[in-house]
């Protein structure tokens, strides 16, 4: 995907998980709708965070077999071949593209951390709904 389209993607998720506020004491149509847009972003954000770590763990691994395979071709000591593995690495390029190895497993990881965050913010806010409405039973039971 390029930088410009998934930064485009990350300001409309920052943009509509951030747009999602569940109130102290939500109602029955706040729940409804709250329940409805964190169900259909969590949903849409799951799969794109399956595609970032797909991503991101075939550039790791893309990442790793380069340096092992910089390694076994190395001379020198240990160290010096540790270090001459790296160095391949970090210069090799993904395909046909300009972008390194490291450049592609940075992109991929940033993007991966990314996606996380905003299922885990989503999991945060059905969590506040539940104990916003778990409270508001409780007060209902109490005053009775």
């Amino acid at each position: 995907m390029a930088d410009n389209t998934w930064a485009e993607k990350m300001k409309t998720y920052e943009r509509e998980v951030s747009a999602i506020k569940v109130p102290q004491e939500p109602d029955k149509t706040d729940i409804t709708r709250l329940e409805s847009q964190i169900d259909t972003m969590y949903s849409k954000a799951r799969f794109d965070l399956a595609r970032a770590k797909a991503v991101f763990e075939r550039a790791n691994r893309l990442w790793k077999d380069t340096k092992t395979e910089s390694y076994l071709l190395a001379t020198g000591t240990q160290k010096d071949r540790e270090a001459m593995a790296v160095q391949f690495a970090r210069k090799r390029k993904v395909g046909d593209s300009e972008l390194t190895i490291e450049d592609a497993l940075n992109i991929a990881e940033e993007r991966y951390f990314f996606m996380d965050a905003v299922a885990d913010t989503l999991r945060a806010k059905h969590n506040s709904l539940v104990i916003a409405l778990g409270s508001a039973k409780l007060d209902k039971d109490l005053t009775r």
